[in-house]
């Protein structure tokens, strides 16, 4: 089995268990994880909707097909009409063996009754919706084959955000050869007036994924994972603490960005005191929550923890990357961020501010990134809270 092909396994494998074990919801291999509003604004301009997108958010693409021009959708089966609100819905697809096909997916649009309006839909409900749209899947929007792009073999258009690059990137996915498997996630639009019975809705048999809360913790939007006592070496001194990330980055991270280090760090609100233990929960947010990192250091500050930034992922990853039982601790596929205030983190060249983070593949391959403090968290995220243990 590849290695893409495992991952894709072992992610459904965790959503079904986490989302009711193997059972299925009524629309088979289709979850549903949310939804938003997406009013059209008055001036919305149809026919060119897709490269003005595209000039328009240059910047937060870090890629494009060539294809994706608007005379290659022209024929898109509904038009979005301006200044109208519409219903977005999230599906998450879980097939865990062979994926559905095309005609599959849009079958089960059909199904719902939900409007066929392609990639003018996909890039007008991310123009000012970023929050909604989930880091770790490939985001669709169908539409009949024949209306899809013929010079790319009946194409759509794919949104997904690549980390490296901090940056989002639409690629064009073939209806009939695509397996739609984990990874991906459809968008359902519907007509806000016409459908004020949301898939929310108690009894139908769906499984809401939005609404399942850790009822043992008094904040719903985070659920506390594990705790761990993890002790700061007696070697730490100033500009020590990366020069192992560094010295093991090619064999250990399977990516890496160069800016986490000593001098874009070198302001935090609490250093580590060497020989000093600390207590490191790991709270997870909860599935379906898009938190601000406003919100995220709110919540923090309620559990009165230290900020200490880049240093918080260094103890961990130090502590975690050596010992197998703790590795078990930091689940796979996660990113564990260590936050600060947001005037001491480093800025990158257009001014916004960078939160350090780390996470861990499914074949223990570490990777150690810098994602914006602008951005919204999700339940791809866990929240590393520090405090000083306690003396008896």
């Amino acid at each position: 089995m590849k290695k893409k092909d495992k991952d894709l396994n072992l992610v459904a494998d965790a959503m079904l268990d986490k989302h009711g074990g193997n059972e299925t919801a009524e629309d088979g291999q289709f979850i549903f994880s949310g939804s938003f509003e997406l009013r059209v604004p008055e001036d919305y301009d149809h026919d060119n909707q897709l490269e003005s997108f595209i000039d328009k958010n240059r910047k937060r693409l870090s890629y494009v097909n060539e294809h994706l021009v608007d005379y290659n959708f022209a024929n898109v089966t509904q038009k979005l009409k301006p200044g109208e609100t519409y219903i977005v819905e999230r599906y998450i697809v879980t097939s865990k063996e062979n994926g559905n096909t095309g005609e599959d997916c849009l079958n089960f649009y059909k199904k719902k009754k939900a409007l066929l309006v392609g990639a003018q839909g996909l890039l007008a409900a991310f123009q000012d919706n970023e929050e909604e749209f989930d880091k770790s899947m490939h985001t669709v929007s169908f539409d009949e084959e024949k209306a899809l792009c013929e010079e790319y073999v009946y194409a759509m258009p794919s949104l997904f955000y690549v980390r490296s690059k901090g940056k989002w990137s639409i690629n064009l996915v073939q209806f009939e050869s695509t397996n739609f498997a984990a990874f991906y996630c459809l968008l359902l639009f519907r007509e806000k007036d016409t459908d004020q019975k949301s898939e929310k809705r108690s009894g139908s048999g769906l499984r809401n994924i939005e609404s399942e809360k850790n009822k043992n913790n008094a904040d719903d939007r985070f659920k506390l994972l594990d705790q761990l006592e993890l002790t700061a070496p007696q070697t730490i001194k100033d500009n020590f603490l990366f020069e192992e990330f560094y010295r093991e980055k090619h064999k250990r991270f399977f990516d890496y960005n160069n800016e986490n280090s000593d001098a874009s760090f070198a302001t935090i609100s609490n250093k580590l005191t060497a020989g000093k233990t600390y207590t490191v929960k790991l709270f997870e947010i909860s599935w379906g929550k898009f938190l601000s990192s406003e919100e995220c250091l709110e919540f923090l500050k309620t559990q009165k923890a230290i900020l200490i930034g880049l240093e918080g992922v260094w103890l961990v990853w130090n502590h975690i990357h050596k010992l197998q039982h703790l590795q078990e601790a930091f689940p796979a596929g996660k990113y564990a961020v260590s936050f600060d205030e947001k005037e001491l983190l480093w800025k990158n060249d257009q001014g916004r501010s960078q939160v350090p983070n780390i996470g861990r593949d499914f074949e223990n391959k570490w990777s150690f990134f810098l994602d914006t403090f602008d951005a919204k968290w999700d339940a791809n995220y866990i929240l590393l809270c520090f405090n000083e243990k306690e003396t008896e």
